[in-house]
């Protein structure tokens, strides 16, 4: 993808970095990947909520009307180059943007800097990271450049080194490829007796851990869980990682009782280290809420993304601060995982 590194007459903030060609014009009513990427977009920057459904409703009209009012344009909602440049980078960084500094630094979560942003400015070229490059490198960056290096066969483990600087500044790397479109069917509409659903075993918002086999469910519970997936991964850069649900068809699962029906799901708590518990398992005890590493405001975010599309599900999950919060209740065995029975 060519870009442009000439200094903008209306900021007087350089370009470099920033594409010259952005997606088409999309306004209230329109539908599909590119309503996808304006609502990611619009969620990173903190201006809608929910998951991007790919639909360009009321919600998603207000938020644009938001952004250009804030940046003194004219607020008619519709989605065109000076909006999009804007979502996507253009004019939004707090100082002068960096120029191509051809550094190979290594770069990991925790750093902050030049050299982060101008990490952060490629990756939102690539089409891997939304919203602007404020040089700090958080979850959201980690996410975005362990999908980069996946898609581009590098070995995923989200820190950046002169591999992957060499991928993203080469012109032949592989992009993102489409979003997928969350529906927005009503849950109450999707089968919740047979089992004969399977969650896949990786996506773009989630991952899964343990046999394909035991991740079986009711349309409805696996629909929910994308839907989960694909909130929390807008809010936190993470993937949401599902163990165990069912056997195809239900029935007597190994060491799960409850596991045979289709609507009972394990979840693993969040680490802020990008280790799960199964990753702790081979490194030692297994670890849980009492872990210093252990992300309590990202496991939050998934009881509630639960608890908003699903108000009457059972959750079990030992943390006592978030008991205490009326997200979840105490149940043995269940400090290092969260246990949900959907409804």
């Amino acid at each position: 993808m060519s870009t442009v590194q000439t200094q903008t007459r209306s900021t007087g903030v350089s370009a470099a970095l920033i594409p010259q060609s952005v997606p088409p014009t999309v306004r209230r009513g329109d539908k599909g990947p590119d309503v996808v990427k304006l609502q990611q977009a619009l969620i990173a920057k903190g201006l809608l909520s929910g998951v991007a459904d790919g639909n360009f409703g009321s919600g998603t009209l207000a938020a644009v009307e938001q952004l250009q009012r804030q940046a003194n344009m004219t607020a008619d909602g519709v989605v065109g180059r000076k909006t999009w440049e804007l979502l996507l980078g253009a004019g939004q960084a707090p100082g002068p943007v960096p120029t191509p500094s051809g550094t190979t630094k290594t770069l990991r979560s925790g750093d902050e800097g030049p050299e982060v942003r101008e990490l952060q400015q490629l990756l939102i070229s690539k089409g891997f990271l939304s919203g602007s490059a404020d040089g700090k490198f958080g979850n959201g960056t980690r996410e975005a450049v362990a999908n980069f290096q996946e898609r581009n066969n590098l070995r995923s483990d989200g820190s950046v080194g002169p591999q992957t600087w060499a991928a993203l500044r080469s012109g032949s790397s592989v992009g993102p490829g489409p979003q997928p479109v969350i529906s927005t069917t009503p849950l109450s509409s999707f089968n919740h007796s047979r089992v004969d659903t399977q969650m896949p075993s990786s996506g773009p918002h989630h991952m899964g851990y343990y046999a394909d086999s035991k991740r079986w469910g009711t349309a409805k519970t696996v629909e929910l869980l994308k839907r989960v997936a694909a909130s929390f991964h807008a809010k936190t850069g993470k993937k949401l990682e599902i163990g165990d649900i069912s056997l195809r068809g239900g029935g007597d699962i190994d060491g799960h009782k409850s596991h045979e029906r289709g609507t009972n799901v394990d979840i693993n708590i969040v680490f802020n280290d990008g280790r799960g518990p199964k990753t702790h398992d081979r490194e030692g005890p297994r670890a849980t809420f009492r872990d210093r590493a252990y992300d309590r405001s990202a496991t939050r975010t998934i009881l509630k993304e639960l608890r908003r599309l699903n108000p009457s599900m059972d959750i079990l999950f030992n943390d006592p601060v978030l008991i205490a919060e009326g997200l979840c209740r105490k149940f043995p065995n269940h400090d290092n995982h969260i246990h949900i029975t959907v409804r």
